[in-house]
């Protein structure tokens, strides 16, 4: 699947798929308890393996502060975890697209799980608080929505290039 890279997705777009991400990230889910679905690490995934255009680090560090702001987590938490995400994204963004579903889906909860890590790292050194495995739960629920997500991504044109 290859989208058109000249027409990135507009600002507004991206910041209004960030304000409904962050509302989804604070609500719960009624049967789950203490799982939230990190929505935005999963938006911030999707446009790092199939709008790599659109995404740079900055927009997953300042996605990651009003992630922040809007958990009451300390601040930086998540904008580190994202930074980093963002990153290996970056650089195994050819790879990735190039893997099938299942291992796409297997790379999404990697991603998910290294971001769970590293804010449950910071939260123990700053806070003294040892989070549970709820945490780890949180990442296995959300990485499940990848493939609704692929499904609505596919809906997308697709940019035809001629044969050479």
């Amino acid at each position: 699947m290859v989208f058109d890279e000249k027409n990135t997705l507009s600002p507004l777009l991206i910041a209004l798929w960030l304000m409904l991400a962050c509302g989804l990230y604070i609500s719960s889910i009624p049967f789950l308890g203490n799982i939230r679905i990190d929505a935005v690490a999963l938006l911030i995934i999707f446009l790092g393996l199939y709008r790599p255009a659109s995404l740079s680090l900055n927009l997953a560090f300042f996605a990651g502060l009003m992630q922040d702001l809007v958990a009451l987590a300390p601040l930086g938490q998540h904008a580190l975890g994202l930074t980093v995400v963002a990153f290996i994204l970056h650089y195994l963004h050819d790879e990735a697209r190039l893997l099938n579903r299942v291992m796409q889906w297997v790379l999404v909860l990697g991603c998910l799980i290294l971001l769970k890590f590293l804010s449950s790292w910071i939260t123990a050194l700053s806070l003294g608080i040892l989070p549970g495995l709820a945490a780890y739960g949180s990442a296995l629920v959300t990485s499940l929505l990848w493939p609704l997500l692929l499904a609505l991504a596919l809906r997308q044109p697709r940019v035809r290039r001629p044969a050479s």
